[in-house]
């Protein structure tokens, strides 16, 4: 139980707050802290429940990427209010992200010769071990909060 809860606020829901805070920042859309924390805590729980779903039927993995996408993007929508043109890319930039810093935490799982099933079933080491692929997501997070460059205002689409 402590390690479904520890799963759920500190990788579900921090991935769910990294992706909405880019979708959007990098679109232009005011929000306050309320709002994105609502969607995190949500898409968390999404994640959450549709990684356990795929553990209980023993359906591979790979395909709930797609799943969680759409439920990304309808939620960046109705909560995030983002116009849904911008939610797709809203949802899929981060996803983006994470796939590509993915080979980096495979390669630090196998270079600390760890079997991911032991990972995906012990807290301690998916947390510190999941923010490694938050890695590009946190550094765009960062860029956008400083630059203050989205993609409205260098596309110049809100004439």
């Amino acid at each position: 139980m402590l390690n479904s809860v520890l799963t759920l606020v500190l990788v579900n829901m921090v991935d769910g707050f990294l992706m909405g805070y880019i979708a959007l920042k990098l679109f232009g859309v005011k929000f306050n802290y309320k709002r994105l924390l609502l969607f995190a805590a949500v898409y968390g729980t999404c994640v959450f429940t549709v990684r356990k779903i795929y553990l209980a039927f023993e359906i591979p993995f790979g395909t709930h990427t797609y799943i969680l996408l759409v439920i990304c993007a309808i939620l960046l929508y109705l909560i995030g209010k983002v116009p849904f043109y911008f939610a797709v890319p809203g949802a899929l930039i981060p996803f983006i992200l994470t796939k590509l810093a993915s080979p980096l935490t495979i390669k630090l799982i196998d270079f600390l010769r760890l079997d991911i099933n032991e990972v995906l079933g012990n807290a301690w080491l998916l947390i510190p071990l999941s923010y490694t692929e938050f890695a590009y997501m946190i550094a765009v997070a960062i860029f956008l909060k400083v630059s203050k460059v989205n993609v409205v205002n260098v596309l110049n689409l809100n004439r």
